[in-house]
């Protein structure tokens, strides 16, 4: 599935979605590849952080 041809980019939203798509899929790689060591907190700090983003509170 191509995600940018689901999201419609040329708008605010599409665009903020897709950040967080590729945040979430980078957090996620970086994790499980042990590139980054991220505690069990320091994870959920990230989560909400990407959460607050799409719902535009940040």
């Amino acid at each position: 599935m191509n995600v940018s041809t689901k999201l419609d980019t040329s708008i605010k939203v599409g665009r903020r979605a897709l950040l967080v798509f590729f945040a979430t899929e980078g957090a996620f790689i970086l994790r499980a590849f042990r590139f980054m060591n991220i505690d069990q907190h320091e994870w959920n700090e990230i989560f909400t952080d990407i959460e607050m983003f799409l719902s535009a509170k940040i």
